[in-house]
Formats: structure tokens, sequence, C-alpha cells
């Protein structure tokens, strides 16, 4: 009890599912079935092998795939274990495809006959890119070499835990890798257990074993190849085998220590993984949320930049500060209401190196979308922070403001004015050798 108990917490208490859990977001559920399906699948390994069980994880499996297309992984491991070790192999399989497809079918033929193909993924990849840049940045013109994804390995671990949001809310430097040796460390150790132990397990647990490596393995190979074609080093995307990630890692914490050990250790994991769970919004998420002091005093400058909408709504950038913090840069824009805005614009800022290319990029409304520029009245000011993960050499920041559509390449940036600064497609560039630099020491 005590081992499952803390593979429990694992999943329950890991921060980001906390996090996505309280907002509108499918992943939620996605854990929920793909739970659901691999406690079915026990229950099947350990005897119950009825028609109604393979209904059961059929229906289980195609809600699933509703939420996420990965989650497809769980309809095709039951049907190869099916395969594999039913003794009714064709009944199962035609009550497995039957159920699934009863329950997702609606949703396969609406996409085929909306977007032209059965899940939609192309037409997502389409829409999902940046906004006004003209392109889609955020889908790779060529598929991204195999021996490039290692170098997001360290993003998709700290996001699989604590990387809030879309990266909005980053944790310090040394809690983002802290995190990552506890999750290798007891990713690394439960492997080297499970493999020890293997010969002395049962028959059930090694097909039940064999069962979540496989759905591990589908999932691990369906991302990897998201991930050579949409720059998108999100954990949450593996978040369709927290099961058996959880499962490797109580191993990891518990399994080598001696049987006495493991309950009172159990225990006490738990509790950490409680109090940090509970801790973690406290410290970082409500902060985050709130409408914080500037990093640093803005100054009173001539910026000389106006975006003006066409309804007659004017802001005024005051003064932009670019503030150094240990692999982190931090764009400080100080907004001016001049007349009341009309619409909410989401800000883009990029980082620019010597060929002006973007290095680094935020996409999001004020004050990390918790305070639109419609909120303000005519004569308020606005200091708004824009973090980006970059160390290295800047040449430029390019800012602009844009209104984001309901339909693809229905972005609308809002025209902008300077006079001291070049303008091009209504977004500005400012060079560093004008901007005021500051190295955060705290």
């Amino acid at each position: 009890p005590a081992f499952w108990m803390l593979t429990t917490a694992l999943v329950a208490f890991n921060p980001q599912v906390l996090h996505l859990a309280s907002s509108v977001s499918n992943d939620g559920l996605t854990i929920l079935l793909m739970s659901l399906g691999c406690y079915l699948v026990a229950q099947w390994i350990h005897g119950e092998r009825s028609a109604r069980m393979v209904i059961l994880m059929g229906v289980v499996a195609g809600l699933a795939l509703l939420t996420k297309v990965s989650a497809a992984a769980l309809g095709l491991v039951i049907g190869l274990l099916l395969l594999w070790r039913s003794q009714q192999r064709l009944r199962d399989l035609v009550l497995l495809g039957v159920s699934s497809m009863a329950m997702c079918s609606w949703w396969l033929i609406y996409n085929l006959r909306v977007y032209g193909e059965l899940t939609g993924v192309e037409t997502h990849m389409n829409y999902a890119r940046f906004p006004g840049m003209g392109q889609t940045p955020i889908r790779f013109a060529e598929p991204l070499p195999l021996s490039e994804i290692p170098r997001y390995l360290g993003r998709i671990i700290s996001s699989f835990w604590a990387e809030f949001g879309w990266g909005q809310i980053i944790l310090s430097e040394g809690m983002i890798n802290g995190m990552i040796v506890f999750i290798v460390g007891s990713l690394t150790v439960g492997a080297l257990m499970i493999a020890w132990k293997w010969r002395l397990a049962t028959s059930h647990q090694r097909l039940f074993g064999l069962f979540l490596g496989g759905l591990l393995a589908v999932v691990t190979v369906l991302y990897i190849r998201w991930m050579t074609i949409i720059e998108a080093p999100h954990g949450r995307l593996l978040f369709p085998a927290i099961v058996p990630l959880a499962l490797v890692m109580a191993w990891g914490l518990i399994g080598w220590l001696p049987t006495r050990w493991r309950a009172p250790i159990s225990y006490a994991w738990v509790a950490v993984l409680a109090l940090q769970a509970f801790w973690m919004p406290l410290a970082f998420v409500i902060p985050a949320y709130a409408v914080s002091p500037p990093l640093v005093e803005p100054e009173a400058r001539e910026v000389g930049i106006t975006f003006a909408e066409t309804d007659g709504g004017r802001v005024t950038v005051r003064d932009v500060v670019l503030i150094v913090d240990e692999g982190l840069v931090n764009v400080q824009i100080t907004w001016e209401i001049e007349t009341a805005l009309e619409h909410d614009y989401l800000v883009f800022v990029h980082l620019l190196n010597e060929a002006g290319e973007i290095v680094a990029q935020r996409d999001s409304y004020p004050m990390l979308s918790n305070r639109p520029l419609t909120r303000l009245t005519q004569g308020e000011t606005l200091d708004d922070v824009y973090p980006m993960r970059f160390s290295g050499e800047l040449s430029a920041v390019r800012l602009g403001m844009y209104e984001y559509g309901q339909a693809p390449n229905t972005w609308h940036r809002v025209p902008v004015e300077s006079v001291r600064y070049v303008v091009t497609d209504d977004a500005v560039v400012i060079p560093i050798a004008d901007l005021r630099v500051v190295q955060r020491q705290d």
C-alpha cells in the first residue's frame, strides 16, 4: 500500500498537474483516463478477462483519444496485449475496436469532413504559429534532426514537474537543476531496480510491466516525432505516460531500501510531495499573477514609441529596460495610456542577435496575461516585465502589439509610430545601445 500511495502522490502532487487542473486544459482528463485504462488492464491481467472488461477498456481508450491524440497509445498497446495474450483474440479485438470507435468515431468523421484529415493534427500545426510573423516559426521549416532533441531535455524535464503555464512562470535556475536531478535520478535508479528485480517478479507483474513499458515507449516515440516538427519542449506532453513514469520514479525512491524501511520512507516522501505541492503555488504562481513592483525603477524618458489602435486608443512606451538575471533576460516596458484602449492586445518581444535573427521570444498579454491594458484608464502607467531564457550577445529588442484572431492567419498588428527607431511591419526595433541594461544581483 505504501508503494502505491507514493506512486499516486507522484501524480497527484506533481505541481504542473495541479496547475493545469486549475485551468481549462485537456491534460487532467487525459491523466484520469490513462490511469483508469492502466487500472483496467491490471484487472484483465489478473484474471478479469470477460467481454465486459474488454468493452470497458475500449470505451476508456476511445475517450482518451478524444482528449489528446498521443493518448491513442493506450488503445494501441491494449490491442497488442490482447493480440498476444488473449485466449479469445478475435472476439476481444473486435470488442475493443467497436467500443473505442463508438466513443471517438464521431470526432474522427468530423475532422475528416471539416479539415480533410482524421485527427486535425496538420491543421493544428498550421494554426499553432507565432502571430504576426508572416510565417510559422513554431513549426520547423525542415524536420529537426534527432541529434538535436537532447538539447531540449532540460526544458522538457523541468516543465514536466514545475514550469507553469506555457513557460510563463519560470523557477530559479537552482530549483530547476534540483528538479532535474530528482526526476532523472529517481527514473534512473528505478529503471535499474526494475531490471534487477525482474527475475523475481510474478508472471502477472511482468506482463503488466511490459504493458506499461510499451505505453511509455509509444508515447515517447510520438512525442519525439512531434518535436521534430514543432518546437514544443513541454514536459506535460508526456502526461499520457505519467503512470509508468510515476511507477519507475517510486521504485527509484524506495525500491533500493530494506523492506522494513519502505513504508515509513514512502510516507515521508508523500508528506514532502504534498508540502511542495502546497508551497509551489504560494511561492511562484500567486506572486506571478499579482501586480508586482518593477524589477528596477523606471525612468521618465522620451522613448518616442506610440501604439495607436484604429478605434482611437493610444498607448505610449515611456521606458524600456533590459535586466539580466542568471540566464534570464527580462525586458521591462513601462506603458502609459494616452487614450483608453477598446481592445485587449498581446505584446510580442523579440531578442535579436547581430544578424537580426530571433534568439528568444515572448508573446503574452501584459503582466503575464494578468493585466490587460484595457483595465487602465487615461494617464495610468504599468511596469510590465517579459522574462525569456537566454544568455549571450544581443543586438536589439523588437516589440509590437497584435490582436489574436479566432481563425488562422487573422493576426492583426497594432500600428506603431516612432520618431527615433526603425519601424518595420508595425514592429519597432530598439538597439541595445539605446537601452538601459541592468545586471540583477539578488
